[in-house]
């Protein structure tokens, strides 16, 4: 498919060491959403060049359900995490 891409903060002219990432999370590495949907967008136009329309909207229905499915698990997930917190702190 393609690439994970991490966008790093550029560096500054006085300092050698490695740039931490633009967006620290406790302690996980994020990139910056403005870039991120930036390459989305890139990505979106590369692949409209190489397909028809009746391929486009096939595809677009695709993601759209595999974003839905993801969004459904995670929602499912987060609640038996809850569930099972309330149990442990009664």
């Amino acid at each position: 498919m393609f690439p994970a891409v991490l966008f790093f903060a550029k560096k500054r002219k006085n300092k050698a060491k490695k740039q931490a990432p633009h967006i620290l999370y406790n302690g996980v590495m994020c990139v910056n959403t403005v870039e991120m949907t930036s390459a989305v967008t890139a990505l979106a136009n590369a692949i409209a060049c190489k397909l028809s329309v009746s391929e486009m909207t096939l595809l677009a229905g695709i993601f759209v359900q595999l974003g839905d499915t993801l969004a459904t698990i995670a929602a499912g997930k987060a609640l038996c995490e809850e569930r099972k917190e309330e149990t442990k702190s009664r």
